[in-house]
């Protein structure tokens, strides 16, 4: 299961970074690709779990720009295809994602 961080766990820069290499944003991502059209309640928080964690990891400037790959990553480009998504989360969550990219000078 997926538990929200808070801010007695705060993540730097270093950590976002080792959590992108150790492949956590793919699990998120099949947390995403299996939750994104569930109707329970347990799906749609896992779902707000795994997108909101995916923005986090997106904060980090290093981890941000392992995940951008010059445009062409795979996850940016899935992060890209939330955004006229039907999920409101996946929406809100694509947007702050390419936003975070946006502000690094990325796009």
């Amino acid at each position: 299961d997926l538990h929200p961080l808070n801010s007695s766990c705060p993540l730097t820069d270093v950590i976002k970074l080792q959590l992108v290499e150790a492949g956590l944003v793919e699990c998120l991502l099949e947390v995403v690709g299996q939750t994104v059209d569930g109707e329970r309640e347990e799906d749609i928080a896992q779902l707000k779990t795994a997108s909101d964690l995916m923005v986090l990891l997106l904060l980090g400037d290093e981890s941000m720009q392992k995940l951008f790959e010059g445009g062409k990553g795979s996850v940016f480009q899935r992060v890209l295809s939330w955004i006229p998504s039907h999920n409101h989360q996946l929406q809100l969550a694509g947007a702050l994602a390419i936003a975070n990219f946006a502000r690094n000078g990325k796009l």
